[in-house]
C-alpha cells in the first residue's frame, strides 16, 4: 500500500488544524518555563479542557520555582485533586520546583540532557518544553501521537514510548524545520480529536486514504 510522503502529510495536517485548533490558555499566552514544566505535569493521563482552569490557579499560587511551604502544598493539593493523582504530582511539582531553584538559579534548562535530570520530567516533557517554550526543533511522542504514525505506518505499538528510538526518529524525520510549535500542535490536537484511542473517526479523517489501520477494517 502506497503512503503518505512526508511533505504531504504535513500539508494535510496543517490545513486540518486551520479548522481544528484547540486555543487553549497556554498556546495564546506568553507563559514561563517553569510554569510549561508545571503545565507538563498536569497535563500527563489527563485532559487539556480539564487542565486549564486548575493551571491558571496554580500560576498564580506557585509564580516561581522555590522550596513549597506547607500552606502551598495543601493548597496545590486541592487544586490539583479534580485531576486525580493529586499526591503524585503535588510531590513531582515540588521536587521539581526545589532542584530548578537550587541548581539552575530558577531558570529552566535549555538543553534536553539537563531537562531531564530534573526530578519527573521525561523525555516527553522536555521535548515539549525546549518546543513550546524555547522554540527549538524539538519532536514530541506521546501516546495520541505515537498511536497516530503506528496506525499511519503500521508500526507495533511500543511498551515504552521514550524508549521507542524508530518511533522518535520518525517523529524527527516527519517534523519540518519551520512551524514547529504549529506542527506539534497539529499533531495534539489530531490525535485527540480524530486518531483517538477509541472509536477514531476514520470516517471523517483527512489521512485515511493512505491509513494503514484504515484500509485494514474493510
Amino acid at each position: 500500500m502506497r503512503q503518505w510522503t512526508i511533505p504531504q502529510l504535513r500539508r494535510i495536517l496543517f490545513k486540518w488544524n486551520s479548522s481544528n485548533y484547540r486555543p487553549f490558555y497556554w498556546r495564546l499566552r506568553k507563559v514561563s518555563g517553569f510554569h510549561w514544566l508545571l503545565l507538563e505535569m498536569l497535563l500527563r493521563k489527563t485532559r487539556a479542557q480539564q487542565v486549564e482552569t486548575v493551571f491558571i490557579k496554580i500560576q498564580k499560587l506557585i509564580p516561581r520555582p522555590s522550596k513549597l511551604s506547607s500552606f502551598q502544598k495543601r493548597k496545590l493539593k486541592r487544586l490539583i485533586k479534580p485531576l486525580g493523582l493529586s499526591n503524585l504530582r503535588t510531590n513531582a511539582i515540588a521536587d521539581a520546583s526545589e532542584e530548578i531553584a537550587s541548581k539552575h538559579g530558577g531558570h529552566i534548562p535549555s538543553t534536553l540532557d539537563d531537562l531531564l535530570k530534573i526530578p519527573h520530567v521525561g523525555r516527553y516533557a522536555a521535548s515539549a518544553i525546549l518546543c513550546f517554550y524555547y522554540g527549538k526543533r524539538a519532536p514530541i511522542l506521546d501516546a495520541n501521537i505515537a498511536r497516530l504514525y503506528c496506525r499511519l505506518f503500521n508500526i507495533n505499538y511500543p511498551v515504552e514510548i521514550h524508549k521507542a528510538k524508530h518511533l522518535w526518529q520518525l517523529a524527527s524525520e516527519i517534523l519540518p524545520s519551520k512551524n514547529i510549535k504549529l506542527f506539534n500542535y497539529c499533531l495534539l490536537d489530531f490525535g485527540a480529536l480524530i486518531c483517538t484511542a477509541r472509536n477514531p473517526r476514520c470516517d471523517i479523517c483527512p489521512l485515511n486514504a493512505k491509513c494503514s489501520y484504515f484500509m485494514a477494517q474493510d
